[in-house]
């Protein structure tokens, strides 16, 4: 009578004295297991099975009304929430739809030997195999798109972001799923899709479909015209629009059920694929089987008005659900919220705190479940059976309380607002007969609205007095408004100092004169602080990345120090706009403020994209800071390449950090004066020459190592545990892409995302005008490079999306996106194939963009040498130290093959070969190869090439 299907030991010892039979029962992972369990509450409202009906229970064509042929729709991810849209579609289209079979554990386990990253969480594991269960279906095609966007619910939100497995990890099914790339397999499908917006989905449809397939979608008839695509949308988003009315309405008529049987209900909340009764694990059955009534986060978020701004920046449209369904339930008795979370899931770590604070500060009980794999319920069981004693306490309380209320007449308070209100009268008689006196109409205009006024409150009173009862009845909700501190143009004028965390040490030194010319008293935290780990970990969610944990433990380190005065003090952090984690930085760092009682400490958002952008009258950036912010990231770019590339050679040891330090003293002196182009141009030639003409020795005779990930990571030395020093001590060169590019890198996203994801025109031709004005900031620097000796030119942004789209789609734009890619093949291509791809434990775009496409790269470039590396504050170094060593030592034996191949190649060319060359001919093969031993910029391919 269970899903389970529990693996049980019984042990029967017959009937004891007492005539009751003795048997014990071992395995079971609920109540019913263990021979007595559970009583079954059929009636009891169960949202959970109602929705997963609604969602698939559609009769697809039968195969002869198919016209078009069949299509696999995997059940998982974004088809819980989208199904019934792509369902109708595709059906109105002439397909037959094809749904994946239901979970179960060996779904799972069918698609385990294609999943490429070991801490994705549950849900995205299982489409492995829900895909692979599609491949014994005989479908014609495999459909699972990639949306950036849900729809907008709620308009007081930010934004309404996917997030970014659900927005993309259909990419690393592609990547990953060999299956997919043999001979007969069905083509699968993926494309961005401007989901959000129905006109240009439309548009999007007719030419990822039939501009791109058209032997998919003709193959057994015509191909669809824009007529019948567009007919289809209409009706499918009249489809997607009837499932959430009907879950709405189902969830109001819970509620009606929860009040007429004076039931309790549990506001079971989480993400849509929740759903999925192998991820939830049963766990709303258990629910119902306790008498609880479960409803969905999505029947009951459209009553629930939340207060804004509330302390998160609300942009994930699931995380406005969660939120709204909170508020809801502050406001009801007979409601509580269990929230249903996905073991990492890096966003929920957010969610899980601004929930929780929405049910505390009214004085309701957060219950969180974390779920995986694992399939126990024990834990789950124990949390459940709290909640319950800790809710009929409550009960116990609120009765106690009513029946004091009840002991206190509700005349009395009657009569006392009645005398009250009688007071306020005569008063107000008495002050409008005084003014009458005075004989002026300003004074009689008063008096009037005197008396107004008191009848109002009088009003008021009696109201208040006829209901003191139902009023102490009444729940205290209290509001989700976060109130934050401004930094006002007084504070700037006061001198306070500015707090900034360290996150790409050359480049961050060379910003911070940029704020000192403008007025701003910023001061840089340090770029090596192991305390700061320690006390990110105390104000911030365990489960949080570690960029957020060691970016909070920088400020709450200093802050908490006892060396600033905290009245005189504010923060400053960035907030990219994006889908990941970056843009709550903010959000973090005031909830840490406001534990250690410092609230009033304004943090100031660094903002690049409007919708997260906050006012503070006392800070505006300007056009001409962000150009001398564009030198200060072009002399950092340069010198840590400078650094890198020069330091594992020096012939003189120190020789290269003197000379580095030297320019970098240069490079802040001329930013605290406020740089200008002629100076730059001149500036970047002498860094290059005097590097170029640093002596060094056995250039180019080290394995190269590129270090490329998540932006913090990859530059912090406390984050990566200072990982290219560890590249050195291996005796190799370290190579780490520009910080420049990451901006550029959001820019021309406008660009490459306007016609997949219906982006603004308007946007597009702005990105392009600012690339333009950048590439004229940049170009001495570009120049300079392009006639030295040692160092390469930077990579044209859109060259770098060229090496990016052979991969993934130039959609992939949360956290470093395809720009990680993109400069993973830069390195291959430029001589640096062995990589270390550094990132944050469980950083969801990374599952993707990282660690899901270094298959796809090795079997491009089988010279590509990739180690992923996890960081955390908990993961080992050794660990990590090991993994690395491991690559180098790729990396060494690979060099040796080369270079063994170098020597055969120059033994062969010295042949005798008097009947084929002319003794000129051996003397200028001579030459040449005299000419590659000396020239120490080539890479050994070329070497070997030459």
């Amino acid at each position: 009578g269970c899903s389970n299907a529990c693996l049980l030991t019984v042990n029967d010892f017959g009937k004891g004295p007492d005539g009751k039979n003795r048997r014990f029962i071992t395995g079971n992972r609920c109540e019913k297991g263990a021979g007595g369990g559970v009583a079954k509450h059929s009636d009891v409202p169960n949202l959970f099975d109602y929705k997963s009906h609604r969602l698939f229970d559609y009769e697809p064509l039968a195969v002869e009304d198919a016209p078009r042929g069949t299509i696999g729709i995997p059940r998982a991810l974004n088809m819980y929430e989208n199904y019934p849209f792509w369902f109708t579609f595709f059906t109105k289209l002439g397909f037959r739809v094809v749904l994946s079979d239901a979970s179960t554990k060996k779904t799972y386990e069918a698609g385990i030997e294609s999943i490429p990253s070991e801490n994705a969480c549950y849900p995205a594991k299982i489409s492995h195999g829900h895909v692979m269960n599609l491949l014994g279906k005989d479908v014609d095609f495999i459909w699972m798109p990639c949306a950036k966007w849900e729809r907008q619910e709620d308009e007081g939100a930010g934004n309404h972001y996917n997030c970014p497995i659900v927005m993309s990890y259909s990419e690393s099914l592609r990547l990953n799923i060999d299956e997919l790339n043999e001979p007969g397999a069905p083509a699968f499908l993926n494309p961005y899709l401007p989901y959000d917006k129905k006109e240009k989905l439309k548009r999007r449809l007719y030419a990822e479909l039939v501009d791109a397939h058209p032997e998919i979608m003709g193959k057994y008839a015509k191909v669809p015209t824009h007529r019948e695509i567009d007919d289809a949308v209409d009706v499918a988003w009249a489809e997607d629009e009837q499932f959430k009315s009907d879950m709405r309405a189902k969830g109001e008529q819970t509620l009606r059920w929860i009040e007429e049987n004076q039931a309790h209900g549990i506001v079971l909340a989480g993400r849509p694929y929740h759903n999925d009764p192998e991820i939830n694990h049963a766990i709303p059955e258990l629910l119902t089987g306790f008498g609880l009534a479960v409803l969905t986060e999505d029947s009951v978020a459209h009553l629930g008005k939340l207060e804004r701004p509330i302390r998160l920046v609300d942009q994930w449209m699931y995380h406005t659900r969660l939120y709204a369904a909170a508020k809801l339930v502050t406001m009801r008795d007979d409601l509580d919220l269990v929230q249903l979370n996905s073991f990492g899931c890096g966003l929920d770590a957010l969610t899980t705190d601004q929930v929780q604070e929405i049910l505390e500060a009214s004085g309701k009980v957060y219950t969180l479940i974390k779920i995986d794999e694992v399939s126990n319920l024990g834990a789950v069981r124990i949390r459940i059976r709290s909640l319950l004693a800790a809710l009929k306490e409550q009960a116990d309380e609120r009765a106690e309380a009513e029946a004091l209320a009840a002991s206190c007449p509700a005349g009395d308070a009657r009569i006392d607002a009645l005398l009250a209100d009688v007071e306020r009268r005569e008063q107000a008689m008495a002050d409008f007969e005084q003014r009458r006196e005075e004989k002026t109409g300003e004074s009689e205009a008063k008096a009037a609205a005197a008396i107004a006024q008191a009848n109002s409150k009088g009003e008021k009173a009696s109201d208040s007095a006829s209901n003191a009862v139902a009023s102490r009845k009444a729940r205290n909700v209290a509001s989700t408004e976060f109130e934050r501190a401004e930094f006002t143009a007084e504070m700037k004028e006061a001198g306070y100092t500015i707090l900034a965390p360290q996150m790409a040490p050359y480049h961050f030194e060379l910003l911070a004169p940029v704020f000192h010319a403008n007025g701003f008293n910023l001061e840089l935290l340090p770029s090596v602080d192991h305390g700061a780990v320690d006390a990110g970990l105390k104000y911030v969610n365990n489960d949080i990345c570690y960029p957020s944990i060691l970016t909070v433990g920088q400020i709450m380190e200093a802050v908490t120090s006892g060396r600033y005065d905290t009245d005189h003090l504010a923060v400053i952090i960035t907030q990219t706009g994006g889908g990941c984690r970056a843009t709550n930085y903010i959000s973090l760092i005031r909830k840490a403020l406001k534990a250690a009682d410092l609230a009033h400490i304004p943090v100031i958002g660094l903002a690049l994209q409007g919708h997260v952008a906050e006012d503070n009258s006392g800070f505006k950036v300007t056009p001409p800071m962000l150009k001398q912010a564009m030198y200060a990231f072009s002399y950092g770019d340069l010198l840590m390449m400078a650094l890198y590339r020069c330091r594992p050679y020096e012939v003189e040891p120190g020789s290269t950090e003197a000379l580095f330090d030297h320019w970098m003293e240069v490079c802040r002196t001329q930013m605290r004066e406020g740089e200008n182009q002629k100076r730059f141009a001149r500036t970047v030639q002498a860094i290059v020459d005097d590097f170029d003409t640093l002596p060094l020795q056995g250039e180019g005779t080290k394995p190269r190592v590129g270090v490329v990930g998540e932006i913090l990571v990859k530059f912090h030395p406390t984050a990566n545990n200072q990982v290219v020093d560890q590249i050195e001590a291996e005796g190799c060169e370290a190579v780490v892409p520009g910080l420049l590019e990451f901006f550029l890198f959001g820019i021309v996203g406008r660009i490459f995302q306007k016609d997949p994801l219906g982006r603004s025109a308007t946007g597009a031709i702005a990105a392009r005008g600012i690339l333009k004005y950048i590439d004229h900031v940049r170009k001495p620097l570009v120049q300079a490079l392009e006639r030295s000796n040692r160092f390469e030119a930077p990579t044209d942004i859109f060259t770098l999306g060229a090496y990016a789209e052979e991969i993934l789609s130039l959609c992939n734009s949360m956290g470093e996106g395809w720009l990680l890619v993109a400069e993973m093949v830069e390195l291959i291509l430029h001589g640096a194939p062995n990589i270390v791809c550094a990132q944050p434990f469980a950083c969801l775009p990374n599952h993707v963009v990282g660690k899901a496409v270094i298959k796809e790269l090795r079997r491009k470039y089988p010279q590509s040498n990739i180690v992923a590396v996890d960081y955390d504050p908990g993961a080992s170094e050794v660990n990590q130290l090991n993994r690395i060593k491991l690559m180098i030592a790729v990396a060494k034996a690979n060099l040796a093959d080369a270079e063994a191949a170098a020597r055969a190649a120059r033994t062969a060319t010295y042949q005798p070969q008097a009947e084929t060359k002319s003794c000129a001919a051996a003397i200028d093969i001579e030459q040449a190869l005299v000419d590659a031993e000396g020239d120490v910029t080539r890479t050994e391919r070329e070497l070997v090439v030459e």
